[in-house]
């Protein structure tokens, strides 16, 4: 019926109520509140974060990473691809099937390790 979000008290229609004594809703929380446990303020879920811009994307590898798929990509052209895809991205969706297939030609060419390759495409909290 009630519950406590940004310090406020909301009603279960969505009424901000003022903890005012002179407010009726406010009156009828109170009565309310002597007969039952005391709520606990509402935390808003946050989505996992699943979408990184290029440079976010980028800092999911660690430098020695970064220096060996750099290093790969001159020589190699499917790890060129792959950068240069990482590089001219507006976003990445780390669930985009093609950001997956990317990181698993990094791990068959040895640039990152399997384990690497499941905490990068992990979503973020």
């Amino acid at each position: 019926m009630y519950i406590k979000r940004d310090g406020m008290i909301v009603k279960d229609d969505y009424l901000f109520i003022p903890m005012d004594t002179g407010n009726r809703d406010y009156k009828e929380y109170l009565e309310w509140q002597s007969k039952n446990p005391p709520i606990e303020e509402y935390v808003l879920p946050v989505p996992p974060k699943t979408v990184f811009t290029s440079l976010e994307f980028r800092d999911l590898f660690t430098i020695s990473e970064q220096l060996s798929i750099r290093e790969a990509q001159l020589v190699d052209m499917e790890v060129g691809l792959v950068y240069d895809m990482m590089l001219s991205a507006q976003n990445i969706n780390i669930s985009d099937p093609r950001t997956v297939q990317g990181i698993d030609l990094l791990v068959s060419k040895g640039l990152i390790t399997n384990e690497r390759r499941n905490e990068i495409l992990q979503e973020v909290v």
